[in-house]
């Protein structure tokens, strides 16, 4: 899992350019971070990862926000936006280490009929298409 975003991926949005200051091993700072899943170039092929699927999501003074989940289409259905709500829960508990004022809450508007991998994803409707999920503690 990339968490830097690339305009030479398909389907990755290219207004979402690569933010130097969320390179690997960089302290973890409030605010918008992008997820980027790739697939793997076959070891010795010189083949090029193709983007699988991607997220952004932010924290904000209240809860966190969950925005524009992307699944390629013929990899729908595969468990990659699981792969992804699990990675971002994970974060999301990582920033929340040693921060006890920090949010508790994971929410996102569902549109487009996707409703139903949210609720598979532990996700309740508060009203209308906005659902939340309390994130677990993190650890000590």
């Amino acid at each position: 899992l990339q968490t830097t975003g690339s305009s030479s991926f398909p389907g990755f949005p290219s207004h979402l350019e690569e933010d130097p200051d969320e390179a690997p091993g960089a302290p973890w700072e409030p605010g918008r971070h992008h997820l980027l899943l790739t697939s793997s170039a076959p070891a010795g092929s010189g083949g090029a990862p193709e983007a699988l699927g991607w997220a952004w999501f932010q924290e904000e003074a209240e809860w966190w926000t969950l925005q524009h989940v992307w699944v390629r289409e013929d990899k729908r259905r595969s468990g990659l936006a699981r792969l992804m709500m699990d990675y971002i829960e994970s974060a999301a508990a990582f920033a929340r280490a040693g921060r006890p004022a920090s949010p508790t809450e994971l929410r996102l508007t569902a549109v487009d009929g996707v409703q139903g991998v949210y609720e598979r994803c532990g996700f309740s409707r508060l009203g209308g298409p906005v659902y939340a999920k309390e994130l677990p503690e993190p650890p000590p």
